[in-house]
């Protein structure tokens, strides 16, 4: 007898537990501005996170290095743009 049919004489039932690396995950952001990692996002899982007032956190964009005068860039660091906007002095 092995265990499953031992489990199955007691009256139990054995269920499958789905594979907790196909399971969606997401951020989220506590209403105190806490981030939460990783929760799971399934059918059973969101909204337990939205009533508990969990919003999704997406990282902010950052604003590309652009010139603010002739609109040239997106400049890959910051003293490559302070560069260029030396060329728009005038002599």
């Amino acid at each position: 007898m092995d265990k499953k049919q031992g489990v199955n004489s007691l009256g139990y039932s054995v269920e499958e537990l789905p594979n907790l690396k196909t399971v969606k995950r997401m951020d989220f952001i506590s209403e105190e501005g806490n981030i939460l990692p990783n929760l799971p996002v399934d059918a059973y899982h969101l909204p337990r996170w939205q009533a508990r007032g969990f919003k999704p956190y997406t990282i902010p964009k950052v604003n590309p290095l652009m010139c603010p005068m002739c609109g040239a860039g997106p400049f890959k660091a910051k003293i490559g743009l302070m560069g260029h906007q030396r060329t728009h002095t005038q002599n």
